[in-house]
């Protein structure tokens, strides 16, 4: 085992907000700076858990259509606003559902080398908090969420027409049967959270973005600043990365940024994401995602990683793509994180050694 991944498993988990991420930013910031880093910590506020963003969204949707006979006009107002919010939620995009209460304090860390003003910027990003134990987590997401959606969309014309053609029987009874369809929707994609908390996964994706940070730290690349980005609040919904994203957003856009983002690793079957999400698409087609491509079209070493779709846009590198900046993911395995249960096998030094090579050939793609 990598020896930084069994310095973090000493910990029960680094779930967000927990003393036990404190343990864990702390073990990070000394693994930086003795790998040559400059150092600072980025705290902010996030939700706990996701399982508060889901029972947020169900709750207050129910609550509206409840009330949509009584405040009428003024209810579809806010069941629309509630309604987009739910599904720009859903399709990774950055809504107020990252700042509903109860909030906690998260860190990130950075650690930096290289000039600011240096022509090109690298990103290495990893998330350094654990997972909840979650079906959101596995593959059964994306047919619950496009499920979600529909139900949604059939409540928002229930809405509707209960204000234009009030006291219809048959509308009490859909709208009655959507509320626990609603409740029902809540209670499995939480339970495994509230059943099991966190689950202790490796952080294996961190490993991978600090032996990638050595490797291209010992190359002494000219005009190049790298950054290695360890994130938390991951697993509510990227807020650590959305964070990160629009505090350096300026910089990015004007100054050539390239990014690849670590997630879990803990399997040998290494995949670099080519699209993302459930109902819209994320389409990771750049720069850093094609010379990716290219090694591994052409290195044996690389003989079994594969370009592979995923079925949620919750990758830390989400909100880069979306600003259009060249960004890349890997990951192994299925993304489900097991209670308890440690990978033997891991993706590490591969996606470490790829990570690095892509990076490389992209920075000498760049036309400065």
């Amino acid at each position: 085992m990598h020896p930084l991944l069994e310095k973090l498993n000493t910990l029960p988990h680094r779930g967000n907000g927990s003393q036990y991420q404190l343990r864990a930013v702390a073990i990070l910031r000394e693994e930086l700076e003795s790998a040559g880093a400059t150092v600072s910590v980025q705290d902010f506020e996030s939700p706990k858990t996701y399982a508060t963003i889901v029972w947020w969204g169900f709750f207050v949707f129910s609550l509206l259509l409840l009330l949509a006979p009584v405040f009428r006009y003024i209810d579809l107002v806010f069941l629309l606003i509630w309604t987009v919010w739910m599904y720009n939620h859903a399709n990774g995009k950055a809504t107020s559902f990252l700042k509903l209460p109860p909030l906690v304090k998260s860190q990130n860390v950075v650690g930096r080398i290289g000039a600011s003003g240096a022509a090109v910027k690298i990103v290495l990003m990893a998330h350094h908090d654990s997972a909840p134990t979650s079906v959101l987590n596995a593959r059964i997401n994306q047919f619950l969420v496009p499920v979600s959606l529909l139900l949604a969309g059939i409540a928002v014309a229930t809405a509707v027409n209960e204000v234009l053609f009030p006291n219809q029987d048959y509308l009490f009874w859909i709208k009655h049967t959507l509320i626990l369809c609603f409740l029902l929707l809540a209670v499995v994609s939480t339970y495994g959270y509230f059943r099991h908390g966190f689950a202790n996964n490796q952080a294996t994706g961190v490993a991978a973005a600090l032996e990638s940070f050595r490797l291209l730290k010992a190359k002494n690349l000219a005009n190049v600043a790298i950054e290695i980005v360890l994130t938390g609040a991951a697993a509510v919904g990227g807020v650590g990365a959305h964070y990160y994203c629009e505090a350096n957003r300026d910089q990015m856009l004007k100054q050539p940024t390239l990014l690849v983002n670590f997630d879990d690793l803990a399997a040998e079957d290494l995949k670099i994401i080519a699209q993302t999400g459930t109902v819209e698409k994320q389409h990771y087609d750049n720069l850093v995602v094609n010379a990716a491509k290219e090694l591994v079209a052409d290195n044996l070493r690389f003989k079994n990683v594969r370009v592979a779709n995923w079925y949620s846009p919750w990758f830390d590198s989400v909100w880069f793509q979306q600003l259009g900046i060249p960004s890349m993911t890997l990951v192994a395995g299925q993304g489900e994180p097991k209670l308890n249960e440690l990978a033997q096998k891991t993706s590490v030094k591969q996606a470490a050694e790829l990570a690095t090579e892509t990076l490389l050939l992209s920075v000498a793609n760049i036309k400065i």
